[in-house]
């Protein structure tokens, strides 16, 4: 097992990067550290709910016509790992919109998506509070 810390903590829950052939995977994490490809412990950032998934996906293409991959020179290596940490940094924000909103990390790695009914649940008690104030 490889040790290892957290890719990012907040509020309590710590997520990590899972891997492939000791490589990390660039969209795959988990709950647990160490975990690598095809385990039950695992989830793909790209399936969260579209609420949280908004800037993930970095316009790869784009960069690529902008000379952003051009790494036969030391600034095109530099724009091309800056390009890596940009992407880091939407995935960092999309795990921390989930977090705000108590999504079901747990639920999504063993194919429970039950999280949506409990959000839809969360959401009319919020507005059954609200209208019950005024």
């Amino acid at each position: 097992m490889i040790k290892q810390k957290p890719f990012f903590s907040y509020r309590g829950v710590s997520i990590y990067e899972t891997f492939k052939d000791r490589q990390k995977l660039r969209y795959w994490y988990s709950l647990k550290p160490g975990q690598y490809e095809d385990s039950v412990e695992c989830f793909d950032i790209r399936y969260l709910p579209n609420a949280y998934r908004s800037g993930l996906m970095i316009d790869y293409l784009k960069r690529y016509r902008s000379g952003a991959f051009d790494t036969s020179s030391q600034e095109g290596v530099a724009r091309f790992f800056k390009v890596l940490e940009e992407e880091e940094n939407a995935h960092k924000d999309a795990l921390q919109r989930a977090i705000d909103d108590g999504y079901d990390f747990a639920a999504a790695m063993r194919g429970n998506y039950t999280q949506v009914v409990r959000r839809l649940f969360r959401r009319a008690k919020r507005r059954f509070a609200k209208q019950r104030s005024s």
